[in-house]
């Protein structure tokens, strides 16, 4: 049978194209502003995590000295991958351009759902995320970094989001203190939403806040324009958490079960919400030889985007959750 190589090396060259332009930059994608990426060569990991303590004290003897205490978490690796299989009459004799669009999908699909990985592993047990390493969960009412100060702390809310529960939100966060009682300097400035709570979220983050009122003259605080069943009318506020400068995501992947979850999260510290160690970063393997096993059995070609890696909490209190 006559083979039309020429084809073939044009497929396979556009693969490797493809998965170089598309993977050629950061791999986390639409939530990479949350996420640590860290490079490691071990199977099994210790993340070692430091919480500063200590102030400025005004010299008037010894000094007082602070102290840095250290968390640790253990991670192990686990294997992603994302292939495509095509036949080889598919190739050879290609003329309408039916592989270029294959190839492309693989790539382009293989690059959104990296994030997937990420995002499992956030609203796993119910939404409140794996074990952090404090030895609670990512999201939790009861942190004991502040377990010095004879106290916990919490990540976690069960009310939906609205602009009550986002003050109530960043309160918490500003609030949030280290071992020695120190405030950390939190501040929410991203915003985590599915499509569900996309206008709140926006609503939340713009210039403008729409009020409906009742026919008792009271405003409805959950804004959105959605007030009891005796509304009278509405009017727009300037917006006051317009000054908290809020980035909004929407992700596609908060739907169904997850569609009333959302993330107050703060990127601006050199810790973040969430981790990501990697191995390996994500790479293109190929069975693409005439004498490769699944061309000789089947007539197929087989490319795949394989990765290393863990999805790990990061600092918890850099994240607040709003988990119904």
């Amino acid at each position: 049978m006559l083979i039309d190589q020429a084809k073939l090396d044009v497929a396979n060259t556009l693969v490797h194209d493809r998965y170089s332009s598309i993977f050629g930059g950061a791999n986390v994608g639409q939530l990479d502003s949350i996420i640590d990426v860290i490079p490691s060569s071990a199977l099994n990991n210790e993340i070692p995590f430091v919480a500063p303590s200590g102030t400025w004290e005004r010299w008037l003897d010894e000094k007082k000295i602070s102290h840095l205490k250290a968390y640790k978490q253990s991670i192990e690796f686990r294997t992603y991958h994302l292939t495509l299989e095509l036949a080889r009459r598919e190739l050879a004799y290609d003329s309408a351009g039916v592989v270029g669009r294959q190839v492309d999908k693989l790539m382009t699909k293989a690059k959104a759902d990296h994030i997937k990985i990420v995002v499992d592993e956030m609203v796993s047990a119910s939404g409140a995320g794996p074990t952090a390493f404090d030895a609670v969960a990512w999201l939790s009412t009861a942190h004991p970094q502040a377990a010095a100060a004879g106290g916990v702390q919490s990540n976690k809310t069960t009310s939906a989001l609205s602009f009550t529960t986002y003050d109530a939100a960043q309160q918490a966060m500003m609030g949030y203190v280290g071992d020695d009682g120190q405030p950390l300097g939190i501040f929410g400035d991203t915003l985590i939403v599915g499509p569900k709570n996309r206008k709140m979220a926006a609503d939340i983050a713009g210039p403008l806040r729409p009020v409906s009122v009742q026919n008792s003259g009271v405003f409805n605080e959950q804004g959105s324009g959605i007030g009891g069943t005796a509304q009278v009318g509405g009017i727009v506020l300037p917006n006051v958490f317009q000054g908290d400068n809020l980035k909004v995501i929407v992700s596609n992947r908060l739907v169904g079960t997850q569609d009333d979850y959302a993330y107050l999260c703060c990127t601006s510290l050199a810790d973040k919400p969430f981790l990501l160690v990697e191995q390996r970063a994500p790479e293109l393997i190929t069975m693409f030889d005439m004498d490769s096993p699944s061309r000789f059995h089947q007539d197929k070609f087989l490319w795949s985007v394989e990765t290393d890696c863990c999805p790990a909490p990061g600092f918890p209190l850099l994240t607040y959750g709003f988990i119904l």
